[in-house]
């Protein structure tokens, strides 16, 4: 069975009164110090790094017996939503699936990372970036980020202006990459917060590129479905009021949120 013409245009306003429909039995007095409910978030590995982990111990603070399920993002992300097999993701695409809302969480530029004795760091003085020809001299470890139908590679995403030769080995995962720098002398290209995270952490190192390094935003975005539920809009105003920080130069985020039947 296929719908209607006339099937196909009632769709978005039958969508809308369910979900008001299920408004009215869905549980207002939500508690987050007494809920055990499951959130299911969809992020790549830059999402949970510079976001859920800074979020994390706030969360368990506020919902000591609640749950957060990691998933990876893909080309069936905007399905999941609206099944109700993700709650929110963080996406750092131009546009978020079709019927979902979306506030900006994470503003982000592109540093180097290398170990914390590598030659670079040796011989350039901290803050100032490294010469093309300098970095030229060493391999690199290209990370590739599978979040929808197509596979980015973060330094091309950056601007970068190494030769595509460089490189020694690749890797879909953020992880992979910090750890694979340990023990040589390759360097790797990762969002700025990821990349300060992994300095932090001890021996690493990390430096601005030598080019004007473009940017990305991170999103945080939902379904329309559970635009009401008072869970997932706890959830989300707590990732906003706990990022703060985090945004930069974009604008402050509006927790009202405007509805999409509106």
């Amino acid at each position: 069975m296929t719908p209607t013409p006339r099937a196909e245009r009632l769709l978005p306003k039958v969508r809308c009164a369910l979900d008001r429909i299920e408004s009215l039995v869905v549980d207002e007095n939500f508690v987050p110090a007494l809920t055990r409910q499951r959130f299911t978030i969809g992020a790549v590995g830059h999402g949970v790094i510079a976001i859920v982990a800074k979020v994390l111990p706030s969360f368990l603070e506020a919902a000591p017996m609640a749950r957060i399920d990691i998933q990876p993002l893909g080309s069936d992300m905007g399905e999941r939503l609206e099944d109700g097999r993700l709650d929110l993701i963080f996406y750092g695409g131009p546009t978020v699936p079709p019927d979902c809302h979306s506030v900006p969480i994470l503003e982000n530029g592109f540093m180097l990372l290398m170990r914390k004795d590598h030659p670079l760091t040796l011989s350039t003085a901290p803050g100032v970036a490294p010469s093309i020809g300098n970095l030229e001299q060493y391999r690199r470890i290209s990370i590739k980020v599978r979040a929808d139908k197509e596979r980015r590679v973060l330094e091309q995403t950056s601007g970068s202006e190494l030769s595509q030769d460089q490189i020694a080995i690749s890797t879909e995962y953020f992880v992979d990459g910090p750890i694979l720098l340990l023990d040589n002398d390759l360097i790797t290209i990762l969002p700025t917060p990821t990349a300060l995270r992994f300095q932090s952490l001890g021996p690493w190192a990390a430096m601005p590129t030598p080019w004007a390094a473009s940017s990305f935003t991170v999103k945080l975005a939902w379904h329309h479905r559970v635009h009401d539920d008072p869970a997932i809009t706890w959830l989300r105003k707590f990732i906003v009021h706990h990022t703060v920080d985090l945004r930069g130069a974009l604008p402050a985020a509006d927790l009202n949120f405007p509805s999409l039947a509106a």
